[in-house]
């Protein structure tokens, strides 16, 4: 389960938009479809009746090498992951995590079948607070600050467990900074590792660790393109259907 080690940042839509007056026109909606780098770095979407995401497949424009499938029942999500090299391969792929939602349809729990890898959640007044996450490498506690006025989380502090003495120590603080745009990726798990940040952000982050981001967007305030300030890579391509 080694593909659960890292907390990482992909992809979705937020269908939360905003409250018009009677006098605006009606938000346009707009599903991810595709996420692309070149031909070779490919994200695409596929989604059950009601706009849930239930597939994401990665690979080249023309042959995935990985799947991660998405089955809703109830307040449980599994979330499966299987690539070429696995057994079952992308048609078939092993569960990787059980996703328990509160009422809110936010995380509580989600756990591997084998329990290594295990994420806990905590709320307060309906808000993320803290949670825990823990892999085959490493145990972290993070204590979350989220702005209720932008509805996005600012800052981040990391403590490592220490098995020797047994405490959580040396945190780690990153604070982040957003657009005022819709997040293609809130509230929606787009792989079977959870991507803290973006699902419970409402908007789009501008930073990251040492990297900084510039976004385009289409006219319905979706990001259309991400890159990397003072980076030479291809940017990320985002394109939605849109109703």
């Amino acid at each position: 389960m080694k593909h659960i080690s890292q907390i990482v940042v992909f992809l979705f839509i937020s269908l939360s938009l905003f409250q018009c007056s009677s006098d605006d026109p009606a938000p346009v909606e707009c599903q991810l479809v595709k996420v692309s780098r070149d031909d070779n770095y490919v994200f695409t979407y596929t989604y059950d009746s009601q706009s849930r995401l239930t597939k994401v497949l990665f690979g080249s424009s023309t042959e995935p090498s990985s799947v991660r499938t998405f089955a809703f029942s109830g307040n449980e999500i599994a979330i499966s992951y299987g690539n070429v090299t696995t057994p079952g391969g992308i048609d078939n792929p092993p569960l990787a995590l059980t996703v328990q939602l509160n009422a809110d349809g936010f995380p509580l729990s989600a756990t591997s079948p084998d329990n290594t890898n295990w994420y806990k959640f905590e709320y307060k007044n309906g808000v993320l607070e803290h949670y825990v996450s823990k892999n085959s490498i490493s145990l972290d506690s993070l204590l979350v600050t989220f702005d209720a006025a932008s509805k996005n989380i600012t800052t981040v502090v990391k403590y490592s467990w220490n098995e020797g003495s047994k405490v959580f120590e040396n945190p780690v603080t990153s604070t982040y900074t957003y657009d005022d745009k819709i997040n293609p990726f809130y509230k929606v798990f787009l792989s079977h590792e959870i991507s803290v940040l973006e699902y419970f952000s409402e908007n789009n982050a501008l930073n990251r660790g040492s990297a900084e981001f510039s976004w385009e967007y289409n006219s319905n305030n979706y990001p259309i393109q991400r890159d990397i300030v003072g980076s030479s890579s291809d940017p990320l391509i985002y394109e939605y259907a849109c109703k």
